[in-house]
């Protein structure tokens, strides 16, 4: 390659990762709130004592999400909650810039596949555990592939240090980290040793401090996962490439499969990283599927990193076997995938913020407000600043509820309780408020309620 060639290919490297920095920030500032960030806000907020505990003991993440998060969780800023996401998200994106920029035609692709890539750009910027396993993914590849050319020392205890402290904010680093234990094969060099070493770090330091964690994950699977099975396999993996629009996963699937297989052989150590470090963790998390339902998109975002780059192998085998019509498919291709994605990111987001506003509306002073069941009680955390474990209201009826006091007016009795739609409050005991009918909110539901639960707010 001609040195103007190469110049040309490195500023249109750099172009395709400003384009995704921006894209980036744009998303941040502009994206709608969902429930899981005022559940990070929520649980980011308490003390070391009581995080710790919780990501121990019940959250299946790991604590160290919240640990990271409780600076910018104080008050009801969601972009200041995003701050980190949106530092690890650039720098996963400059990350790939810096890997790939010397690298052709093949690395521009890369680069421009992972700056408009819908997966990365939703879960990348959300106040979530997603964008350090994105980061973590990419930088384990990076130092996993450039082991593979000199046997250093110094890959290996980079990808130890950032499995491990990953892994104390999302369990699923683990599956990377076993992948990367193969990556050396049959090679019983005094470097390989160190390597897989370095590889069995993570999983000691997880299982010293968060043992209980794992058997929390295990024992309580998302209630939204699938099983194992061809159709979830194959929107999972749709996932990391299109997101809304499930109906073309066979497509993306070829796509994807096709372009690793060119991966491997056009570029076998970066073809060996990536099997190593995507394809065996999703077939690790696949087996596990058929007992536990785990599979998908977002279980996957490890494996994340790797799907830009094994759609730029299809442009770059297009490009030397077909010629300009054949990488004008191969680029078009996949952008049509992604592009309705990428342009409905801005209207996704849930309304639990809309659905807190609709009933702050119809309270009167001294009205309580209530959720029901309790997990979801970072609601009211978020918008009225109370603590996580306090008030509960337990009983034979209400147990499952928690309940505040919005103002310090005389109590009325009234209470509004707020309803999962998929759990209902069973509420036979309890009697309707006069004149007030149930207010189906834009995601939930809204009833008031006059009954012997306001008790808690009058005992001294």
């Amino acid at each position: 390659m001609n040195a103007n060639r190469s110049r040309l290919l490195q500023r249109a490297a750099t172009v395709a990762m400003a384009l995704g920095v921006t894209l980036r920030l744009l998303r941040a500032v502009t994206a709608r709130t969902i429930a899981d960030e005022l559940y990070t806000s929520a649980y980011s907020r308490q003390d070391l004592s009581w995080v710790l505990a919780f990501g121990t003991r019940v959250d299946p993440h790991g604590p160290l999400h919240y640990l990271a998060r409780n600076p910018f969780s104080q008050g009801q800023n969601v972009l200041l909650l995003r701050a980190p996401s949106i530092v690890l998200s650039v720098a996963s994106m400059v990350l790939v810039w810096a890997w790939m920029r010397r690298r052709g035609e093949f690395g521009v692709a890369a680069i421009a596949f992972t700056a408009i890539n819908p997966f990365l750009l939703m879960y990348g910027l959300q106040a979530r555990m997603y964008s350090a396993v994105i980061l973590a993914g990419t930088a384990t590849a990076m130092a996993s592939e450039r082991w593979l050319k000199d046997r250093s020392t110094r890959c290996a205890v980079i990808i130890a240090a950032i499995l491990s402290v990953t892994a104390l904010a999302e369990t699923t680093v683990l599956l990377v980290a076993g992948g990367a234990f193969l990556l050396p094969w049959f090679d019983r060099s005094a470097a390989a040793w160190k390597f897989r070493a370095a590889c069995v770090t993570p999983v000691i330091v997880y299982g010293v401090l968060l043992g209980p964690t794992l058997h929390y994950r295990l024992g309580n699977p998302p209630p939204f996962a699938p099983y194992t099975d061809p159709t979830s396999i194959s929107v999972a993996i749709n996932g990391l490439v299109t997101i809304f629009y499930p109906h073309v996963a066979l497509v993306t699937v070829a796509l994807v499969a096709g372009g690793m297989y060119l991966l491997w052989h056009d570029q076998p150590m970066l073809g060996r990283t990536a099997v190593a470090l995507a394809v065996v963790p999703f077939l690790a998390l696949a087996i596990a599927g058929f007992r536990i339902p785990l599979l998908i998109p977002r279980a996957l975002t490890f494996a994340a990193w790797v799907v830009p780059f094994c759609l730029a192998a299809l442009v770059d085998r297009a490009r030397s076997r077909v010629g300009p019509a054949g990488v004008a498919v191969a680029v078009a291709l996949p952008v049509v995938l992604m592009l309705p994605s990428l342009m409905q990111l801005h209207t996704y987001g849930d309304n639990a913020q809309k659905s807190m506003s609709q009933t702050r509306a119809v309270l009167r002073p001294g009205d309580a407000i209530a959720v029901v069941p309790r997990y979801n009680r970072y609601l009211l955390v978020w918008e009225y600043d109370t603590p996580v474990e306090e008030p509960r209201v337990d009983g034979t009826t209400h147990e499952d509820i928690y309940l505040v006091g919005v103002d310090d007016a005389p109590r009325t009795g009234r209470v509004w309780i707020i309803t999962d739609d998929d759990r209902p409050l069973a509420a036979t005991h309890l009697t309707p408020c006069p004149g007030e009918q149930p207010i189906p909110l834009t995601q939930y539901t809204a009833t008031c309620y006059l009954g012997p639960i306001t008790a808690a707010l009058t005992k001294p």
